[in-house]
């Protein structure tokens, strides 16, 4: 028996991929969870063997999860499926190690298929995306900047200043400035909204609504 995880904000896509998995008898879906960081916990309670993950989450976003899960359980398969059909996005989630890259287009057949296919040992990606977009590149790659760097930056593209991250995140506000002076010099930026954005346009951070 294949177990799954389902991670999205909303209801009726963790249903339909639900429904569409548990046709197949060796197919579990184990768990559903609403944000990353319930998905971070229900990971390392369930030790599913595949995790279907959006990008777009409420807290810790899909990548960073993503990002944490290649470091804590390599050996859970990681699909992203997502909206979202960018060459950045897809570099970068390659680039952290992810199994599959599915656009929400997708059918239940080629969603069930793909679960299959990353079990195999295979690389997934939606038909829409060209193959060589999942190859990732030197300049899209996200190890340069470290979890608390693109954390903080996701804060600052959000409008926050150092002092509300770091009221958020409970660190002192120097610290704030040290881990964006080190973003600053990884990134080329000359200042936080520019680092925000470069980070962006890495698929290191989630573009703000």
């Amino acid at each position: 028996m294949t177990r799954i995880l389902l991670v999205d904000d909303h209801p009726l896509v963790r249903q339909g991929a639900r429904a569409a998995l548990s046709a197949d008898a060796d197919l579990e879906v184990v768990g559903e969870a609403r944000d990353g960081n319930e998905a971070m916990s229900l990971t390392r309670g369930l030790r599913p063997d595949v995790i279907l993950l959006d990008i777009r989450l409420p807290g810790k976003n899909g990548i960073d999860v993503a990002r944490a899960l290649r470091r804590e359980l390599p050996e859970t398969k990681v699909i992203i499926l997502t909206s979202y059909n960018l060459d950045a996005y897809v570099r970068a989630c390659f680039a952290i190690g992810v199994d599959g890259y599915l656009l929400k287009t997708a059918t239940d057949a080629e969603l069930v298929d793909a679960v299959r296919a990353v079990l195999r040992g295979e690389q997934v990606v939606s038909a829409e995306i060209p193959m060589d977009t999942a190859e990732p590149s030197g300049q899209a790659n996200p190890p340069a900047l470290s979890e608390r760097e693109c954390e903080v930056l996701q804060l600052v593209a959000l409008g926050e200043t150092n002092r509300a991250i770091g009221l958020r995140l409970g660190l002192k506000e120097s610290t704030i400035e040290s881990y964006l002076g080190n973003a600053f010099g990884k990134l080329g930026a000359r200042s936080r909204s520019d680092a925000a954005n470069r980070a962006m346009q890495l698929g290191l951070i989630v573009p703000p609504d």
